[in-house]
């Protein structure tokens, strides 16, 4: 029989980009000296200098108020003397589309995705065809977000993370409460968590930078998503299917009814009488009109969804294969209507005024015609791949990068705008960090279980 295997959960500090000097606040793209610019990719290493600014990947383009800049190397020297007036740099093109596209919210013009490493990037979408990204806001690992009014929360490793987006090119952090969150929803100054480590986590979010917690409910398994309405609480639970929880009182949450599912749920949405869960393998239909007795009526063949969101009849439906159209019009037989295949995995579904937006990086649909959506643009860029950086160091006009072979690499950064490559060294292809001491020109790679010590001197 197959069994079932939990995925692993990473820490706050897996490849997380951080401010020296500040090992516990997540970097903020704000402009002045200190500014950090994520791209929509994952990154393995960011180093600063007064004047530049290190990017480790492959190919990309940016534009610098008129000015564009490209680099065709793993190592990108971005010239930063306009970001350093205050000006933001805005990403043009890149080499790679969104790899970590985890949950999406929309509000307005602005659609809010979590993007794992890459933290919170949030996009113009006033124009669906061409989805512009005008914000990022770098956090360990971003699962779930949701905005209300201006207010985006942000379901990270670090715990829930609150910005203020009112002003979408610079959101603002405010504060957090620790915990491993997965999804959250908000009801007014209420915010619900599905969290790794607490189960369902009740927050009181009326002042963010002083968020205390209510009360909580201990699942038995995982709470990998909440649905919330009125005084119900509907937790999608890895090995235990759906949980339904009174939050009327939410210093004392209390179980009503569960129904387990086959598979492992990890996503759910609730319309009407009925909820909607993602149990990995099929979307399941369980009928809630009785919280103290939720019972499934309806199941899908075989299809691999992450994700799930119900409108009238249709439940649209994402995961690694994309996008998935099912009429649920008759609870007992739901029917797959369309299917969307999506550049990456499908890892969020959201719809507001008759646009679907689906994180798989980022596309946009037409739904007014729910069962058969239109699609109207995406966010993907392409270009040319290389090795991938593993880490960087910088010792006066040098750079030592270590790429995903296992090879150090050596470039002088004496003019910015054209690196040179000096020399370099083959190592093992497990190396992942790099330290230099900058007197001896030792370099130090290591891995969980290897150190590689260099002279670099010459």
């Amino acid at each position: 029989p197959r069994k079932k295997l939990k995925p692993s959960v990473g820490t706050a500090q897996d490849n997380c980009c951080r401010r020296a000097g500040s090992p516990d606040e997540p970097l903020a793209s704000q402009g002045g000296p200190n500014m950090i610019l994520r791209t929509p990719f994952p990154l393995f290493a960011v180093c600063e200098l007064p004047e530049l600014l290190f990017v480790l990947h492959t190919t990309c383009c940016f534009q610098v108020g008129s000015t564009h800049h490209q680099v065709y190397s793993m190592l990108h020297v971005l010239l930063a003397y306009a970001a350093l007036c205050g000006a933001y740099p805005t990403l043009i093109g890149s080499n790679n589309p969104l790899q970590k596209a985890n949950s999406v919210h929309s509000e307005g013009t602005m659609a809010y995705m979590a993007t794992g490493y890459t933290g919170l990037m949030i996009f113009d979408v006033s124009n669906p065809a061409a989805p512009s990204i005008v914000g990022i806001h770098d956090t360990p690992n971003a699962r779930g977000v949701y905005a209300v009014g201006g207010i985006v929360y942000v379901a990270d490793d670090l715990g829930l993370l609150v910005f203020d987006a009112t002003t979408p090119s610079a959101p603002t952090f405010l504060g957090s409460y620790a915990t491993q969150a997965l999804k959250v929803h908000v009801i007014g100054s209420t915010a619900y968590v599905a969290s790794l480590t607490d189960g369902l986590l009740i927050l009181d979010v009326t002042a963010p930078s002083s968020i205390t917690a209510l009360g909580s409910y201990t699942t038995p398994d995982t709470a990998y998503d909440v649905f919330v309405i009125g005084s119900l609480a509907y937790v999608a639970v890895y090995d235990s299917g759906l949980l339904v929880i009174d939050v009327s009182t939410p210093t004392a949450p209390v179980l009503l009814g569960t129904c387990d599912t086959p598979g492992q749920a990890i996503g759910v949405h609730v319309v009407g009488t009925n909820a909607y869960v993602a149990d990995s393998t099929s979307l399941k239909v369980i009928d809630v009109t009785t919280p103290t007795s939720p019972t499934v009526v309806g199941s899908t063949n075989r299809l691999s969804v992450t994700t799930v969101y119900g409108v009238g009849s249709v439940a649209y439906t994402a995961g690694i294969r994309g996008l998935y159209v099912v009429d649920v019009s008759v609870p007992a037989t739901p029917l797959l209507r369309t299917t969307f295949s999506t550049p990456t995995s499908a890892g969020g579904v959201f719809a507001l005024g008759g646009v679907l937006y689906v994180a798989a990086p980022f596309e946009v649909y037409d739904i007014s015609s729910q069962m058969y959506p239109t699609f109207l643009g995406r966010f993907l860029s392409q270009g040319a791949v290389e090795n991938s950086a593993q880490d960087v160091v910088v010792v006066g006009s040098l750079v030592y990068l270590l790429d995903n072979t296992g090879t150090l690499q050596i470039y002088d950064v004496t003019t910015p705008s054209d690196p040179t490559y000096v020399g370099g060294c083959e190592t093992s292809s497990t190396l992942t960090k790099l330290v230099v001491d900058g007197v001896t020109n030792i370099a130090y790679a290591s891995d969980n279980y290897l150190l590689a010590v260099i002279d670099a001197s010459n």
